[in-house]
């Protein structure tokens, strides 16, 4: 089966303060921290929960994957309906796995929406304490000519340190967008990845973005950052309030599964039967 990725947009996506980098350099640690905190000081792209929907860019093509083979070949590997958005040991995620509601987060590092959206999640994770994980896909836009490279570089940070690691790269690129080059360089530096390593992990990375952007594509995913909450498609750089809407309804769903007896290990597969995702087309 072949497809092509939908014309996308660009929405938002909150940092992960809470990380560390327990093998990064001091001056490393000072020097994204206070990007960070300086980023998160009122009128510095920090929005309210409450501001309106950025509805983002529209896209200009399909992907540029490193070999179009992946494309494919990722698109073979899923079914249609909720199993496409399983929840991998690839896939970087905060929150506990037995939560009661999972978001499914398709981002791209260069997507200024998807750098503001970040103090959202940051917020719904603090409202919802044990109640909400996150899971990250990877989705690229192919306007941005940085967002690949960029996470690859998370991917490889990932690959080679660990989810703890690939936050705080998550948050280093986010902080750095217009200067996204130069954020790879450091990530790379403060996780102790060579380049060696580096070249080593790229091909493992590479297959990662691009099956995250095809599963995207194959779930009806049409711009950034766009959401799965247990498969339930909300897209765009919305408001808090957007996100609690779907969440307490989820929520209250959930817990009814659990009263009738659903293993909290399984409710997330429940859930995404409940909500299966809409289907991109053939």
């Amino acid at each position: 089966m072949s497809a092509t990725l939908a014309p996308a947009r660009s929405v938002e996506i909150p940092s992960r303060g809470a990380s560390r980098w327990a093998f990064a350099p001091l001056a490393f640690l000072g020097a994204v921290g206070a990007l960070l905190l300086a980023l998160r000081a009122p009128g510095l792209g920090a929005p309210s929960g409450d501001e309106d929907f950025a509805p983002g860019h529209p896209a200009g093509g399909p992907l540029a994957f490193a070999n179009p083979a992946h494309f494919d070949a990722a698109i073979r590997r899923t079914t249609r309906g909720h199993a496409d958005l399983a929840v991998l040991a690839s896939d970087p995620a905060l929150g506990n796995a037995n939560a009661q509601v999972t978001i499914v987060v398709f981002s791209d590092f260069q997507c200024p929406f998807c750098g503001r959206v970040e103090p959202t999640l940051d917020a719904l994770r603090a409202r919802y304490p044990g109640n909400l994980r996150l899971v990250w896909k990877d989705y690229p836009l192919p306007f941005h000519d940085k967002a690949k490279p960029a996470a690859i570089a998370a991917r490889t940070v990932f690959l080679a340190r660990g989810s703890a690691a690939f936050w705080l790269a998550h948050d280093a690129l986010f902080a750095r967008q217009t200067q996204l080059p130069e954020a790879i360089k450091a990530i790379y530096a403060g996780a102790g990845i060579d380049d060696a390593t580096g070249q080593r992990l790229a091909p493992e990375a590479t297959r990662l973005v691009e099956d995250g952007a095809a599963l995207g594509a194959e779930i009806g995913v049409t711009g950034t950052p766009s959401f799965a909450i247990d498969g339930e498609l909300l897209v765009g750089a919305q408001p808090e309030r957007a996100f609690a809407e779907v969440i307490d309804r989820h929520l209250v769903e959930a817990q009814a599964l659990l009263a009738a007896g659903t293993p909290p290990a399984r409710l997330y597969d429940a859930m995404l039967a409940r909500h299966p995702v809409r289907d991109a087309g053939p």
